[in-house]
């Protein structure tokens, strides 16, 4: 049996807060470019999930609606909000706004109402439409270029 002495196994201990101090300071989130800013899931019929954030300077967002079961149809839409100058746009503007139904796994890039914001308020929901469906997970990233 090995068995580790006192100071040895304060030295594991201090090794392994040190090295969960560092996954915790490096995000998971922020893989390949792609860096999390939302995510909501729903369940059951008629499930909705919401995802929102606040983006500062950001160059694209993108949306993905997945579903389970795949394939399952989902009423989706999603409101960009931005500031540059000082000056607030919308997209889409006051009374445009629009649902869309289509088959989940759904991927948009986000449009901005204005080029290079200083700013964005995103919103993005999706609802499953099938009796069969399990549930709905609405996702926004930020990509950097």
């Amino acid at each position: 049996m090995n068995e580790m002495t006192g100071s040895k196994l304060w030295t594991r201990r201090v090794a392994t807060a040190a090295l969960a101090a560092c996954l915790l300071v490096v995000p998971a989130t922020a893989l390949g470019g792609k860096t999390l800013v939302d995510k909501d899931r729903g369940t059951g019929f008629g499930g909705v999930a919401v995802a929102r954030g606040d983006v500062e300077n950001p160059k694209k967002l993108l949306l993905t609606i997945s579903a389970k079961p795949r394939h399952t149809s989902i009423d989706w839409s999603y409101t960009t909000r931005c500031v540059k100058n000082g000056e607030t746009s919308f997209f889409p503007g006051p009374g445009d706004h629009k649902v869309f139904t289509d088959k989940a796994k759904i991927k948009e890039v986000m449009r901005f109402p204005v080029t290079d914001p200083e700013s964005c308020d995103v919103q993005a929901s999706g609802k499953l439409n099938a009796k069969s469906a399990k549930s709905v997970t609405v996702k926004i990233l930020s990509v950097e270029p």
